[in-house]
Order: C-alpha cells, then sequence, then structure tokens
C-alpha cells in the first residue's frame, strides 16, 4: 500500500511540474517583449446597428513571425475566441496578403513585423446609449523565429455608444484602412479556372481582352488546401490566351481551389498585389504552352531530320549492316525489285513509327508518365531484344539457317518474296532506333507529346520518314544502285562479320538489364541466352532437310524444350523488378540523386546547378558524359563555379523524372539543364548532343 501511494503522490507531483511548465509557455507568449498583442477599433464610438472594425494588432521583435490562415508546412495561425455582448456579431478575420518564409527547405506562410488582422463588429439596433460596451476576446497564436512559442491573451476594449455617425480613431484607422487594402479581391478582369488532367494540375489565368503586356516573373499561388505542396515549385508559362501557373499536388486532386493570387508586380489593369481564388470545376481540353512551342511545320522539319541522322546512331548500326546486305542482294534482281524492297521498308518504318505514337498517346491517356525509348525502361523488352539478336547473330554465323521464323524479322530472309521480311527489318530498324534522341529531335518529340493527337501522329511520321528517306534515294536511284557491289561469295563473309554487331548490341543490352535489375536476374539472363543458343544450334545441327523425318522431329523436340528453358529462365530474370542503382560518378565526379525537393533547396540556398537526366540505355547519353566529363576544362569549371551536379536516372520509368523532362519541353533523354546560382534565375536547356564547348558556354554564364 505504501508502495502504491507513493506511486501516487510521484505521478500527481510530475502533472503538478507538467501543468506549470505548460502554463509557463503560454505565459511565456504572453509576456515575452518579442510580441505585443492589442486590439483596436477603427472608430472612437459605435452607433446602434451600423458595422465597424477592429483588428487583432501584432507587433514583433525582428526575427520572429506568426502564421496566415494556412500556415504552410507547420505552425498555426492566431485566432480570438469572443466573448461578444448580447446580439453583437463578430466575422472572420480577414486575412492581408501573407509572406513565403522558407526555413530548412520548408516553407511556411505568415507574417513579419506589424500586423493587423481585421474583423468586423456589427452591433444590434437596440443598444443602451449611457452604458459603453466591452468587447472580450481570448486570443491564441504561435511565433516563431529559431524556436516556436505558443501565445495566448484575454484582450478587452471598451468603447462608448453614441446614436450619430461615430467618429475614426485616427490612430487606428490608418491601420485597419491598410490592412483592408492588403486583403486579397476577387478579379473581375481576369478569368481563373483550375485545369486538371492525370498529368497536370493547375490554373489557366486569362485575360478577357488578351492585352497584358508581359509574362510576370513573381506570379505565386499561395494555397488555403493541403492539397498543393508548399515547398515544391510552381511552372509559370505563356499559354495562346493567358498563363498557365502549375501547382505541384501532395496526394489527391482538390475539387474546390481556394487561395491567393500574387503578382509582385501588380494585377495588370488591376494594379492591385493579390487575387483572391475561389473556384470549382475544371476544364479538360489541351492546354498550348508558348513557353516551348514551335510550329507544327517547323517540329515536322526537325523530326524529319532528326530521323535522318538516326541512321547515324550507334543503336540503328546493326540494322544498316542488314539493309545493306539486302539492298547489294537485290540490286542484281533489277531496278524495280530493288525500289519495291526501299518502299516496303519505308513502309515497316512509318507503320512502326505510327503504332509507337499510338501507343504512347493511349498510355498518357490512361495517365501513364512515359517518354521516348519508354520500352526499353522495361526488363521483359530487353530480355526479348537480347533474344532476338542473338539468334539473328547466329543465324547470321551459319550455326542454323531458317526461313520464315521469328529471326525474319531481322535478316530478311523470310518467304519467297522476301517482303516480309524488308517489312520485318523497318520494324526492328524502329525498334532500335528509340533509344537514341538524334539532334533536333529532343524538341520536336517534346512538342509531340504535349499536342492533340493528329499533331503527335504527323511528327512521328516525319521522323519515320527521316530514317527511311536513305534507303528510299538508294532504291530508287539506279545510278546509285549500280555502282553497289554484285552479288558473290564475298556475301556470305560480310554477313558472318554483320553478326558481331549484334552481339556488341546484344552486350548493351545486358548492361542496361542489369542496371535495372541485379546482379541474379543478369545471371539467369546469361543462362538463358546461352539454352536458347544450344538450341539454335540443335536445331541447325540436326533438323536439317537432308535428315530423316524421325531425326528432325526428335531436333525439333529437343530445341523446343532447351528454347523453352531459356524463355522461362528469362522471364523469371526479368521478373525481378529491384531497380538498386547507384548514383553514377564521372571523372571523380560527386553526383547526388534528382529529386524536385533537393532542386528546390539547392535553388533556394543559391547554387548552381547542373541536372543530367540519362539512362543505361541512352547510348547518346553515355557518349555525351565520356566526350564531356573527360574534359579538364570542363571538370576545372565546374569546380571553380561549385557547380551541384544531380544525375536524373531514368534507366526505369520514374513519374518524378518523366514530369521533370516535360516542364523542360521534352519527351526523351538526354536532356542536360543548367540553373545559374541566382534563385530566380531561368534554367539554360542544353542540346541533345553536347561537346565541351557547348557546356563551357554555357557554364560561362552563370
Amino acid at each position: 500500500m505504501k508502495l502504491r501511494t507513493f506511486a501516487c503522490l510521484c505521478f500527481g507531483f510530475s502533472f503538478l511540474i507538467f501543468f506549470t511548465r505548460l502554463n509557463s509557455l503560454y505565459a511565456l507568449g504572453e509576456d515575452s517583449s518579442s510580441v505585443s498583442v492589442e486590439l483596436v477599433s477603427n472608430v472612437e464610438s459605435i452607433q446602434p446597428g451600423q458595422p465597424f472594425w477592429v483588428g487583432l494588432y501584432f507587433k514583433l521583435e525582428p526575427g520572429w513571425h506568426i502564421y496566415w490562415k494556412n500556415p504552410g508546412y507547420t505552425g498555426f495561425p492566431p485566432s480570438i475566441d469572443w466573448k461578444l455582448p448580447t446580439g453583437f456579431q463578430a466575422s472572420d478575420i480577414h486575412w492581408p496578403i501573407p509572406i513565403k518564409m522558407t526555413f530548412e527547405g520548408f516553407v511556411s506562410f505568415g507574417y513579419e513585423g506589424e500586423v493587423l488582422l481585421p474583423i468586423q463588429i456589427t452591433p444590434p439596433e437596440d443598444l443602451d446609449l449611457s452604458q459603453p460596451i466591452v468587447l472580450t476576446g481570448n486570443a491564441s497564436w504561435l511565433m516563431c523565429s529559431d524556436s516556436c512559442v505558443p501565445g495566448k491573451k484575454n484582450l478587452e476594449l471598451s468603447l462608448p455608444v453614441e446614436n450619430s455617425p461615430p467618429k475614426l480613431n485616427s490612430k487606428w484607422n490608418p491601420t485597419i484602412e491598410l490592412a483592408l487594402d492588403q486583403i486579397p479581391k476577387k478579379s473581375t478582369l481576369w478569368q481563373i479556372t483550375p485545369y486538371v488532367s492525370k498529368e497536370i494540375y493547375g490554373l489557366l489565368i486569362e485575360s478577357p481582352d488578351n492585352k497584358d503586356a508581359h509574362l510576370p516573373q513573381s506570379l505565386q499561388f499561395f494555397s488555403l488546401h493541403d492539397g498543393i505542396n508548399p515547398n515544391l515549385p510552381q511552372k509559370l508559362e505563356k499559354t495562346e490566351t493567358g498563363y498557365f501557373l502549375t501547382l505541384p499536388l501532395e496526394d489527391l486532386v482538390p475539387e474546390h481551389l481556394e487561395g491567393v493570387l500574387i503578382n509582385q508586380e501588380g494585377w495588370n489593369p488591376e494594379g492591385q498585389k493579390a487575387l483572391a481564388i475561389d473556384v470549382t470545376g475544371h476544364k479538360d481540353e489541351t492546354i498550348h504552352f508558348k513557353t516551348h512551342a514551335i510550329s507544327l511545320t517547323k517540329a515536322m522539319a526537325f523530326a524529319f531530320i532528326g530521323g535522318i541522322i538516326l541512321n547515324l546512331m550507334p543503336c540503328v548500326f546493326p540494322i544498316l549492316g542488314l539493309k545493306v546486305l539486302s539492298f547489294m542482294k537485290h540490286a542484281g534482281d533489277g531496278i524495280w525489285k530493288a525500289r519495291i524492297h526501299g518502299i516496303v521498308f519505308a513502309i515497316g518504318v512509318l507503320a512502326s513509327f505510327l503504332a509507337l505514337a499510338a501507343v504512347l498517346l493511349i498510355l498518357r491517356a490512361g495517365g501513364e508518365f512515359i517518354g521516348w525509348g519508354f520500352q526499353l525502361q522495361s526488363p521483359y523488352f530487353i530480355a526479348f531484344l537480347c533474344f532476338l539478336l542473338i539468334l539473328i547473330a547466329l543465324n547470321f554465323l551459319g550455326v542454323f539457317e531458317i526461313g520464315t521464323s521469328l529471326i525474319a524479322l531481322g535478316s530478311g530472309s523470310a518467304n519467297h518474296s522476301g517482303y516480309l521480311g524488308t517489312f520485318s527489318s523497318g520494324i526492328l530498324a524502329t525498334v532500335l532506333a528509340t533509344p537514341c534522341t538524334a539532334p533536333f529531335m529532343g524538341t520536336a518529340l517534346g512538342f509531340a507529346l504535349t499536342q492533340p493527337p493528329y499533331y503527335s501522329l504527323c511528327i512521328f511520321a516525319a521522323v519515320g520518314l527521316g530514317m527511311s528517306m536513305p534507303y528510299l534515294i538508294l532504291s530508287f536511284s539506279p545510278a546509285l544502285i549500280k555502282y553497289l557491289p554484285r552479288p558473290g561469295s564475298w556475301m556470305e563473309t560480310f554477313k558472318q562479320a554483320m553478326a558481331f554487331p549484334l552481339i556488341a548490341t546484344v552486350l548493351w543490352l545486358l548492361w542496361v538489364f542489369g542496371k535495372q535489375t541485379e546482379l541474379d536476374a543478369l545471371i539467369k539472363l546469361l543462362f538463358g541466352l546461352l539454352l536458347a543458343s544450344i538450341a539454335a544450334w540443335i536445331y541447325g545441327r540436326f533438323a536439317t532437310f537432308n535428315a530423316s523425318t524421325h531425326r528432325r522431329h526428335v531436333a525439333w523436340g529437343i530445341s523446343s524444350l532447351f528454347l523453352f528453358s531459356a524463355i522461362a529462365l528469362s522471364y523469371t530474370s526479368a521478373k525481378i523488378d529491384n531497380l538498386n542503382l547507384k548514383t553514377s560518378s564521372h571523372a571523380n565526379l560527386a553526383w547526388e540523386n534528382y529529386s524536385a525537393e533537393n532542386l528546390q533547396k539547392l535553388r533556394a540556398e543559391g547554387k548552381a546547378i547542373y541536372i543530367d537526366f540519362t539512362a543505361a540505355w541512352c547510348l547518346t547519353c553515355q557518349a555525351n558524359k565520356k566526350n564531356v566529363f573527360s574534359s579538364p576544362q570542363v571538370l576545372e569549371t565546374l569546380k571553380k563555379k561549385d557547380v551541384i551536379l544531380l544525375h536524373a536516372d531514368w534507366t526505369k520509368n520514374d513519374p518524378t523524372i518523366t514530369r521533370a523532362l516535360q516542364s523542360y519541353g521534352r519527351s526523351g533523354v538526354p536532356t542536360n539543364v543548367i540553373y545559374p546560382a541566382e534563385a530566380n534565375s531561368a534554367p539554360i536547356l542544353l542540346p541533345e548532343l553536347l561537346t565541351p564547348a557547348i557546356v563551357l558556354n554555357a557554364l560561362e554564364k552563370i
């Protein structure tokens, strides 16, 4: 019993200390010299039935702040619990324009220095003129500096009652009027509509006469909802009818949007600094931005040139050998047959690009964040490509011969006419071209993926036409065809030699696969390729047409068993979905992982930033890294200017990086961006193919 009594006494003593400490904490907010709080009025007396204004007045020491109605990342706003005389009514607090405050990368909204929060009081009609009225309220707030202190105070305000218009308070009326002028008002000249899709959320801001002179540089939306992330940047772009402000979402899309839209330069022609936003509903049509927009004709021209250059990219090199071999063979069969093969190849390329565009548009309509080269973000697709190319290579080396099969997709030795093989090789050329983004293509494809379907299909068709154009020229020009070597025994040697670029491509794809998964998965895929190679050897060695029917059937059965085992093993390897990418380090440079939060934090700190949007499957990206970061001048300049390096790896699908690419008007990699040290400076977007001189020139601008 004594022990129980002692425990109860300890608990009671601890509770008493806690309660005393809690009251002293609130007393600190009330009595601290860091803040003074008063309840003031704009009149010296009141008239029955006539509304008047009072104000919750705060005077804060430098370094301290209180919070807005929506405090942002943390905090809570001031409030007052009224005890009014009978018949009196008090409005909600009217909130003047807040300021944005950042601490350790987290954003809050509030007030510093002197601030008055206006409240309208409406007295009843039947007031006793002989007695003054007393307004009483219990105010509470949170004030913060390096630390935060809650405060509370009982406030009173006594005012006489007169049956005549009240006299304005010469001391406080100007302050209250100034605070009322700072309260955001709804616009009568600007149409502001929330725009919602599965990829973007923001405010479409349109002027009725579209005569606004310039793009505001400091437009920001302070939301009264928790659904908008205050810590992430808001992007402002010019549209054909006004502006569009992209808002970063926390989680769910808010159906109703309320807040303050602030333009530090003033809203022309209204002149006020902030507009009150209270809107519901949304538009779902496509917004055409002017910031990165180019005309359809120019986009198609860029796409056509990029398609031509794709033939020179290392991704397409293996298929070049196949087509050169094909043209050499058909040149001896007559001019028209060579021309038809050129047309069929072009149709295969065009059909593939249009199909790819259709898949992109369907996936984007379904809410997927994808871009150029998206299929190589799938381990399954890479495993399939490895199988396809290794079997084509073995076919070229003579391990087996097959006519109408999957190998005809690449080798072109299809049925008796050979046109199916030519068409299939056009498809394979497109598949192998997607990891590359040739010069001029980045802008065109970025434009294509933000436009209506008709525009997108036209631009992708221009890429396909550009890629197939050299083959069309070669097949339609007799003067060029007759200079091609005639078919002969040397073609078998050339055919075997072309197997090695294909094997090199398989090695590259295996490296990409390893970056996407893990070592055990890569080993499984290698064993799968080994089993597929054994299946091809058994088929080529024992299933020849001069073998007996029984021997061929046995060979087919054993070969199929090995092939199915290879497919099953490779499927389980691709099924391992464990992305384990380490931050890249090129030339011993320290790279940080990209995130929107990290970028915002570094920009707020005034750091110069270099962002490398890259992927393991992008050969152009790897070439850029080797070319640029092996330059001593580039390395010295990066160090001298204290540039922070951010690595945005898109090897596997990442919606965050896809959205970031879209914000720069790009749909694929490589994309390289440089931010100057100034927090409000615009980013510098580099071209797809980089040289040390290009990077150095951009770095000099920061």
